[in-house]
C-alpha cells in the first residue's frame, strides 16, 4: 500500500467554541523510528472532554500546542 504524502489535521485555534477548529493539510511524518508505526485513521469522534476543552469549561489545566 502506498503511503500518502499529506494528511488532514484539525487544530484548535482558540477556546472560543467549535468555530475555532481549523482544518490543515500537513505532510505525513516520513522519519519513523525502528520501534514506531504509522497508523491510518479513517474516522474520529469528539467526546465530552473535547467539548469541554473547546468551550473553555474543562476544569483542569490544558497545554496549548
Amino acid at each position: 500500500m502506498e503511503q500518502p504524502q499529506t494528511q488532514k489535521v484539525f487544530r484548535l485555534g482558540s477556546r472560543n467554541g467549535f468555530d475555532a477548529i481549523q482544518l490543515f493539510d500537513e505532510p505525513v511524518p516520513s522519519a519513523i523510528g525502528a520501534r514506531e508505526v504509522l497508523v491510518r485513521v479513517r474516522a474520529v469522534a469528539l467526546n465530552y472532554r473535547d467539548y469541554a476543552i473547546v468551550t473553555s469549561r474543562y476544569p483542569f489545566p490544558v497545554k496549548d500546542k
